[in-house]
């Protein structure tokens, strides 16, 4: 939850302001998501925080609504790969401007594709 927290105030998701008695506050909760890994397995739990938007009232609350086309929050992974590790990690750290990220270690599936380190380099299995 640190992390979700961190990368919603690193992104300026929003802004914190001081409660006044004639604001509508609407609640949010927590929504825990399992992440297994390739066996099967718990690797963790994903943290997401979400707004009870049944609570909100038109014209109080919004007064418009917009949906992108596509919404950050909702691009989960990115694979990087490259001959060169400097330019990769050159790369990595320009995204981490712009973006809340985190390495999520060696690859072992992607899209549905196994993808397994041999001492040659990467071998993609379907």
């Amino acid at each position: 939850m640190d992390e979700e927290l961190e990368a919603l105030h690193k992104n300026q998701t929003w802004q914190l302001v001081p409660r006044t008695s004639n604001m509508h506050v609407i609640g949010s909760k927590w929504v825990l998501k399992p992440k297994l890994k390739p066996d099967g397995s718990l690797d963790r739990l994903k943290a997401r925080v979400v707004v009870k938007g049944y609570h909100q009232v038109d014209g109080l609350d919004y007064t418009e609504t917009f949906s992108p086309v596509i919404k950050p929050e909702t691009i989960y992974d990115i694979l990087l790969t490259g001959s060169s590790t400097a330019l990769v990690t050159t790369f990595i750290q320009l995204l981490s401007f712009e973006f809340a990220m985190k390495d999520l270690g060696p690859v072992h599936h992607f899209l549905g594709i196994e993808i397994p380190q041999t001492p040659a380099g990467l071998h993609l299995s379907q």
